[in-house]
């Protein structure tokens, strides 16, 4: 489906993408890509949720530790898909069995 119905320079662009990025080999760096934008874009949410409850005056010690565990967990999870995931020797497929995704 990418880039069907394209001509000229957009198929050859098209065409250039998915034989250089889109091949077996890369696609599990696609995967762990995805995985950490979502973490971040979670973490992100988490923050700014944070942020309105200290200033607005309603935040309480059981906020920052639910913060704090959820900080702990997302930079566990990171280090599984950074140390795990050697450059395309790894499968996301052992990522997902060694319980950090």
């Amino acid at each position: 489906l990418l880039g069907r119905d394209v001509t000229g320079s957009v198929a050859a662009l098209f065409e250039y993408f998915r034989e250089e990025w889109i091949t077996p080999n890369r696609m599990p760096l696609w995967n762990v890509f995805y995985e950490l934008l979502r973490l971040l874009i979670d973490e992100q949410g988490s923050t700014e949720t944070l942020i309105e409850h200290v200033t607005s005056g309603r935040v309480t010690a059981s906020h920052l530790r639910v913060k704090n565990n959820k900080y702990e967990d997302v930079q566990l999870r990171i280090t599984v898909l950074t140390a795990e995931y050697d450059g395309g020797t790894h499968a996301i497929e052992q990522l997902l069995k060694s319980g950090g995704v």
